[in-house]
């Protein structure tokens, strides 16, 4: 509402009231009375709205009516109605599904050890008689079982293959003033004034009887080592694949010692074939001499037993113990002691008859030392080791 309508209207009510508030008790004066007072309400309702008029503003057309925002309501909180608790229902459980069991796969079996292309290998030649015979040995392994060797070479020995004219070369180069005569079957054999030989397809024996005169002085191992090497390669007893060797005994009442020489490969052969054993005057003449050598090696791979196996024949007897008589303290009669194993090798022996094919076969070699009466005795046991091959002998 505009202002000036708003006084207007108020003037009006004004005007009423005092007019009806003049009005008297006498009713005939209220007839004229009324008379006159519809005159002056007529004259006063034409001044008011005159008046009105004056204070109406006209509206400017280009004055934009801007509606008016209504004042929100108060909000009325309403207490909310209480949500009923519901009734615990008592529901039987079902028991968790039982999970189906995955079947395990089964672990792949083990590969069997590998046989190689020799077959089954013959039994070894395992040695025997040893002091370690008196003494009561307790065995402690002091390493862990899986530093033994889970496989091996073995070899065929290739003989050689000798003729009349290679003995006869032979014996010539010896100094042998004699014919040599085929025995037949690879034999051959030569017999003059100053020495003999004996050829056969498994060994060769020389004989030069020693003076009488007196010995000669030795001299040092390595001298005697060489001096028997060479005499071997020069005289065309071995082939090649010669290792160094080393001197056995020295006998110095007769002025000769005894020495061993072993293929170069494979190393630490137990067994005497092959080798050759060649006794060497202090002069250097060679008087005597076993040959057991071969043409050419011929190797193969072969899995071993497994290593607790090895390790139970070794502490029950199954295996070769070796410990030398000069390691012992003097006047050892016997005794007990335990031997601490603390590593392991690969050996050879060789398995086979002579007459037929021989083989070098992988022994297994527990090493350590026994404490023998205070004294520290180096000792090796030997296992036959190869999976494929026959119960050893010895």
């Amino acid at each position: 509402m505009l202002p000036g309508a708003g006084a207007a209207a108020l003037l009006l009510v004004v005007v009423i009231v005092a007019l009806v508030a003049t009005g008297g008790d006498d009713d005939e004066q209220d007839d004229t009375d009324m008379a006159e007072d519809t005159g002056a309400i007529a004259t006063a309702t034409a001044e008011a709205e005159a008046a009105l008029q004056q204070v109406t503003p006209t509206p400017d057309p280009t004055d934009e009516l801007v509606p008016l925002t209504p004042e929100p309501s108060p909000t009325v909180e309403v207490d909310p109605e209480p949500t009923p608790t519901p009734t615990p229902v008592q529901v039987a459980e079902e028991p968790p599904p039982t999970p189906t069991p995955v079947p395990e796969e089964p672990a792949p079996p083990a590969s069997p050890p590998v046989t190689g292309e020799f077959g089954e290998l013959p039994a070894g030649d395992m040695p025997s008689g040893s002091p370690a015979d008196a003494l009561n040995l307790q065995f402690n392994l002091d390493m862990g079982l899986q530093a033994v060797p889970s496989e091996a070479l073995a070899y065929r020995i290739n003989r050689r293959q000798w003729s009349l004219q290679d003995a006869q070369n032979v014996a010539t180069n010896l100094g042998i003033g004699a014919e040599v005569v085929d025995q037949g079957g690879g034999s051959f054999q030569a017999e003059g004034g100053s020495a003999s030989l004996y050829i056969n397809p498994s060994s060769i024996q020389f004989v030069r009887p020693s003076s009488t005169d007196s010995p000669p002085q030795i001299p040092g191992n390595d001298q005697l080592v060489a001096t028997a090497r060479n005499w071997l390669v020069d005289n065309g007893l071995v082939t090649g694949n010669v290792g160094f060797g080393e001197v056995r005994n020295r006998n110095e009442q007769t002025g000769v010692a005894n020495v061993l020489i072993s293929p170069a490969e494979p190393s630490n052969i137990i067994s005497g074939t092959p080798s050759a054993r060649v006794s060497v005057r202090g002069d250097g003449v060679v008087t005597e001499a076993t040959i057991s050598w071969f043409q050419s090696l011929g190797g193969s791979t072969y899995g071993l037993r497994p290593a607790e196996d090895l390790w139970a024949d070794a502490t029950s007897g199954r295996g070769f113990v070796d410990i030398r008589a000069n390691d012992l303290p003097a006047g050892f009669q016997g005794a007990s002691a335990t031997a601490n194993i603390t590593s392991v090798s690969i050996a050879y022996t060789v398995a086979g008859s002579p007459q037929g094919t021989q083989y070098l076969v992988p022994v297994v070699v527990f090493s350590g030392s026994a404490n023998v009466e205070g004294t520290s005795v180096p000792v090796s046991i030997y296992v036959q080791a190869a999976a494929a091959q026959a119960i050893p002998r010895g």
